[in-house]
């Protein structure tokens, strides 16, 4: 038996400069828009540094949502805030050092 549990495809296109267009797996999500903070890109959306973030916040969140459920514990709502450190690397390029999530 396949320990495959699911697979999906994300495309990314570029439109202009660092400026992507991401279609993800479903034709029902919407559109989203990626681009690079000035000087190099036009900020037109979030970089993958932010999605990152954001997609590392909401799986924790979801996950302790889980759990909780699973103890009977309802909670009302659950607030979470990713706090994210830049740094440059030896070479002097820019990376993610940490993400702390809250």
């Amino acid at each position: 038996m396949s320990d495959l549990v699911h697979e999906f495809d994300i495309t990314l296109t570029q439109d202009e400069g660092y400026r992507f267009i991401i279609q993800l797996d479903k034709p029902h999500y919407a559109l989203l828009v990626a681009d690079e903070p000035t000087p190099l890109g036009g900020d037109a959306g979030p970089n993958a540094g932010r999605f990152l973030a954001a997609a590392i916040t909401n799986c924790l969140t979801a996950s302790l949502l889980f759990c909780m459920q699973r103890r009977g514990n309802m909670p009302v709502r659950i607030d979470a805030k990713a706090h994210v450190t830049v740094t440059r690397n030896a070479d002097k390029r820019l990376r993610i050092a940490k993400i702390s999530v809250v």
